[in-house]
């Protein structure tokens, strides 16, 4: 199905996928519709959604079910006044699949086989190509579809029929249009397109760039499997289909794009994300250069109190300068919220053991914190921050744990974060009478998130802090 659009398109038809389902109320099995495909190039048949109705079983789906084959049913009137031209197709998982795992029906308007037009000629013959290759378990081909991909060709973008040589026997307006920006000349039906593509001149920025090796073998139509052509100029989208019936090529359909605004609109993101990551890395540089020079600082102060403060501040830039670490490595604007924490706690413990507090103390954590935006990412990592310097610096514990889940709490959504250490413990008069600076930092910040935080002693020993932050 991630393919089955091209065959809507080229069919100018709806396409209906049809799996058996039970009976109800124990008749015979009956067919229902689990997909519907509407055409993009033509009137549409079905304007109502048709998934979930069910029909009961006819000669030709049981036969198309059965053997695998397609059958041409004729005018059917799916409602008054309105006729279609109904085919059967039986859906095969592969070449050498022995039954059908689904019926793929295709319904054409009437007027539309009343008085085609060259070009829906040219579709239609594409379209029974595919159509035999369903029924034979050669389209789509799973390892190559591509219509997932941005920018992927369609039918109404242009499309190019190709014989066993790859020399071009039909071609719509879209595709001469999209080949006539590249630079290619008139009267390109009869010629080879991988020999008029081979002779387009290139510029100078195009003729450094690195060159697609499977571009050849695509405009040959011998691969299915997509690639670029790229003047410096222009560049066109193409997407080759091989057609294999009886297993052997007869030719391909080739589908083409003019991707040009699309790839220079992607260059331009690109530059924007490299620009904002460079900030974030200046920001991160400087940070870090703040912090070495409160280090030096520590260490020519005689003052503990003085001390204290500096190391205290140089946590708080640590705790920053990690969550601008992680946004100068992607281009998201959201934080993995997990390895900012772990560093933070780490770098706690570290530098408390360099200064002679808290030498040993493990630290684990619990469960995942998820992704955040970057400037709530900074309060959390920062509270964190300041409740494991609190473990280090009045705890007197041997391990922290950091256990996070995220809930829903009547119609929001919150995370919740505990840190736990085992040392003394406090009781809950004196984690209420807290007045310190840490402790309005972090209350401050929670406050700014839209969350709560809460001191509760622990079992066996020691303190938990709980703080929640609306999502």
């Amino acid at each position: 199905m991630g393919d089955w659009q091209v065959l809507a398109d080229l069919s100018l038809a709806d396409l209906i996928l049809w799996v058996r389902r039970p009976g109800r109320d124990g008749a015979p099995e009956e067919w229902s519709a689990v997909a519907h495909a509407r055409p993009t190039t033509a009137p549409l048949v079905f304007v109502e959604d048709v998934v979930g109705r069910r029909r009961p079983g006819d000669e030709q789906m049981d036969w198309a079910a059965a053997r695998g084959g397609r059958v041409h049913v004729g005018a059917r009137e799916v409602r008054p006044g309105t006729l279609v031209d109904e085919d059967v197709v039986g859906i095969r998982t592969s070449r050498h699949a022995r039954r059908c795992v689904a019926v793929l029906t295709r319904h054409t308007p009437a007027a539309v086989l009343r008085s085609p037009h060259r070009l829906e000629q040219q579709y239609r013959v594409m379209a029974d190509d595919l159509l035999t290759m369903v029924s034979e378990g050669e389209f789509p081909t799973v390892a190559a579809a591509t219509g997932r991909r941005r920018g992927a060709p369609r039918v109404g973008d242009g499309v190019i029929h190709l014989d066993a040589e790859g020399t071009i026997t039909s071609a719509s307006p879209n595709a001469v249009s999209a080949l006539h920006r590249t630079g290619v000349g008139e009267g390109i039906v009869g010629q080879r397109l991988l020999d008029l593509v081979s002779d387009l001149p290139r510029t100078a920025s195009s003729s450094l760039s690195p060159v697609d090796e499977g571009l050849p073998v695509v405009l040959a139509g011998r691969a299915a499997w997509w690639a670029e052509i790229d003047t410096g100029v222009v560049q066109v989208a193409v997407r080759a289909i091989p057609v294999v019936i009886g297993g052997r090529r007869t030719g391909a359909v080739v589908l083409l794009r003019d991707v040009t605004s699309l790839r220079r609109g992607e260059e331009a993101l690109l530059s924007h994300e490299a620009s904002v990551r460079e900030v974030h890395h200046r920001v991160k540089n400087s940070l870090q250069t703040v912090t070495a020079l409160l280090r030096l600082q520590v260490r020519r102060v005689e003052d503990p109190a003085a001390r204290e403060a500096l190391e205290t501040a140089m946590h708080r830039l640590g705790a920053i300068s990690v969550v601008h670490e992680s946004l100068a490595q992607t281009a998201e604007e959201e934080v993995d919220l997990d390895p900012v924490v772990d560093r933070v706690v780490r770098s706690v413990t570290e530098l408390a053991r360099e200064v002679g507090e808290g030498g040993g103390m493990g630290y684990q954590r619990r469960g995942s914190l998820g992704r955040m935006p970057s400037e709530r990412a900074s309060a959390v990592a920062m509270v964190v921050s300041e409740l494991a310097q609190n473990v280090v610096t009045h705890a007197a514990a041997s391990q922290v744990v950091v256990e996070a889940r995220r809930a829903r709490v009547g119609e929001h959504r919150v995370l919740e974060v505990s840190v736990e250490d085992d040392g003394a413990g406090m009781t809950g008069d004196r984690a209420a009478s807290g007045t310190g600076l840490g402790r309005q930092i972090v209350e401050a910040l929670v406050a700014d998130l839209g969350g709560t935080i809460r001191w509760e002693s622990a079992r066996p020993q020691g303190t938990r802090a709980v703080f929640t932050v609306a999502l």
